[in-house]
């Protein structure tokens, strides 16, 4: 006993399309939005040694979560930038 599948070829409207774009646009920013708070909630789970192991400080945890892994590069300049002893300055001092 074998079915046959009707299909529709029935031209799709440009409303169609523009709904069927706004919503897998919806969905996107949802699993988008979902991936940076479970990024943010892991890196906060860390320890302030760990994070510092991995070039990174409590501060820059939603910068990271919002940007992504990527990105981590250019915050770690950001760092060293930022931190970064003036000339004639010892570590010690």
């Amino acid at each position: 006993m074998s079915m046959k599948i009707q299909t529709c070829d029935a031209p799709v409207s440009s409303e169609s399309r523009r709904l069927s774009h706004i919503w897998f646009s919806f969905v996107a920013a949802i699993k988008a939005q979902h991936l940076r708070y479970a990024t943010e909630r892991k890196l906060n789970f860390l320890g302030d040694r760990e994070l510092a192991d991995i070039g990174l400080c409590r501060s820059d945890i939603p910068k990271l979560a919002r940007l992504g892994p990527t990105e981590l590069p250019l915050i770690r300049e950001e760092h060293q930038a930022n931190y970064r002893q003036p000339d004639g300055a010892f570590e010690g001092d």
